[in-house]
């Protein structure tokens, strides 16, 4: 008659195979490396965290690494975005004071954390922005990131704060991240030759990726970059030198791009802008 075995002794007996195949599993990127931050940037973006992306690739671009040619691109669509969905979030607050112009200490606390969060994001764009129009090398840009997961109803609670009553802070939560979201969509989108179309936009990164020309992510880049200069105009924050360092790089970044009627538009709107500041 056969008799069992004790399970304590026979998980003894497999603890050297288990231990074996443990050293023999594949490791990450070690912690504080390039790699590292460029895996923790896709993981991130991945969950929506696109806070914590731009803070990871801002890592990853502070050395020339075999990563920092897909880093700046990605880093400029998402910093531009976030900058950009602030700037909105503002405008919706400022919007709301002026049609009720009695409205809650919040709606003006609610204004000047937006502002400042533009500001932020808008100065890590111009920095991105910077190095890779120095650094960038090719005529094709890569944009190795997939395109954002965003729900595309209407955001309804911004229809009240425009009226001049804030929601509770839980709701602008979401208001905030679902703004971010499609501003990374718009973003992305332009980013790859499909300005405002979000449907076309996602049909070029099919593959989990997408290229586009170079002449057509710096005019998306610079659109972007004209647009949050309002941010530090007069009826905003009023910081002449920040219109001023935007301005400039716009109309350097053009010097570089094709002599076209809508880019020697862009280039007057900034050099107009240039003047005005000094």
């Amino acid at each position: 008659m056969s008799s069992l075995k004790n399970p304590l002794s026979i998980w003894a007996g497999s603890l050297p195979l288990l231990l074996s195949l443990a050293s023999c599993s594949p490791k990450g990127p070690a912690p504080n490396t390039p790699a590292f931050y460029w895996q923790a940037a896709r993981e991130t973006f991945a969950a929506a965290d696109y806070l914590k992306t731009t803070e990871h690739l801002r890592r990853v671009i502070r050395s020339e690494n075999e990563f920092t040619q897909r880093a700046l691109p990605w880093r400029l669509v998402v910093s531009s975005a976030i900058a950009q969905a602030n700037i909105d979030l503002a405008d919706d607050c400022q919007a709301g004071l002026r049609a009720d112009p009695q409205s809650e200490t919040a709606m003006r606390l609610a204004l000047m954390k937006y502002r400042r969060e533009a500001e932020t994001r808008s100065l890590e764009f111009a920095e991105s922005f910077i190095m890779f129009r120095k650094a960038y090398e090719g005529q094709t840009v890569n944009l190795e990131f997939p395109f954002p997961a965003l729900k595309t109803a209407d955001i309804l609670e911004r229809g009240k704060v425009q009226g001049g009553a804030l929601p509770s802070a839980e709701v602008m939560a979401t208001v905030e991240k679902r703004m971010i979201e499609r501003a990374i969509a718009e973003s992305a989108a332009a980013a790859a030759g499909a300005p405002g179309d979000i449907a076309k936009g996602r049909l070029a990164f099919e593959s989990g990726r997408a290229e586009t020309p170079r002449e057509t992510f710096m005019g998306a880049m610079l659109q972007s970059l004209y647009k949050q200069t309002a941010l530090f105009g007069r009826e905003a924050m009023g910081k002449p030198d920040r219109v001023a360092i935007l301005a400039e790089q716009g109309v350097e970044a053009l010097k570089t791009m094709e002599n076209t009627k809508e880019n020697q538009a862009l280039a007057g709107k900034f050099k107009e802008l240039l003047k005005a500041a000094q």
